[in-house]
């Protein structure tokens, strides 16, 4: 499964979660800082942090772009009132 995280909290809450997490992060601009995306990139997770920041009007574009990349794999998307 891939997972599409947009807040810091909802990392945290995913990473508290272990059983959940998944080897294919990607991960709202601004969410984590260049050393966690190492860390968790040196740790064998594939993270794509992407170079814009995800919000409601732009969300099923970026849906989109994770779904043309792993076609076959479901995508658990953050939900985030905020947004």
């Amino acid at each position: 499964m891939t997972f599409l995280v947009l807040t810091r909290k909802g990392y945290d809450d995913l990473a508290a979660r272990s059983e959940h997490f998944s080897n294919t992060l990607w991960i709202n601009l601004g969410v984590l800082s260049p050393a966690e995306l190492a860390t968790l990139r040196s740790s064998g997770i594939e993270v794509t942090n992407f170079n814009r920041h995800i919000d409601a009007s732009n969300l099923s574009e970026a849906v989109a772009t994770i779904r043309e990349h792993y076609p076959d794999q479901p995508v658990w998307v953050e939900h985030d009132d905020e947004l």
